[in-house]
């Protein structure tokens, strides 16, 4: 987490950001170049964020390509609340599966169920690629 002053006033919101919002938006680039963002949901511990991806998303093919990334979340303050990270991702098959890691099923099972009408077993099924994105710098607006 170097470079990234969690004591500022910036990284004290982005801070609560990656504590309170239920989803990010992930930016890998293709093999060919052009920036690809997606939402995703995810958890952090407060040193990385954890994301499940579903196993047939191009975001997988293009983080073995290139590893760097950038997150940030949606401005609903305009541009007064604004917080983009870059970070590097790697696989980590050694992650829990999504039924199996509880601070993602605390926070998401009632969406699972509710909003996409599925149960925990096949969302972990279709969401089994863990990536974990070691944040390495900040930047935004408060």
């Amino acid at each position: 987490m170097a470079g990234i002053d969690w004591d500022g006033k910036l990284g004290r919101r982005a801070r609560e950001r990656l504590e309170t919002e239920k989803a990010i938006w992930i930016t890998t680039v293709s093999p060919d170049g052009v920036p690809q963002p997606n939402p995703v949901w995810f958890t952090w511990d407060g040193e990385t964020v954890l994301v499940y991806s579903h196993f047939q998303a191009f975001r997988n093919r293009n983080l073995r390509a290139n590893p760097k990334v950038a997150l940030h979340f949606d401005s609903e303050r305009g541009e007064s609340d604004v917080h983009v990270f870059n970070g590097t991702a790697r696989f980590a098959p050694d992650e829990p599966s999504v039924d199996r890691c509880p601070p993602y099923v605390e926070k998401y099972l009632s969406f699972i169920k509710d909003e996409l009408k599925s149960t925990l077993d096949d969302y972990a099924h279709d969401y089994s690629v863990a990536i974990r994105i070691s944040l390495e710098r900040l930047r935004g607006f408060n």
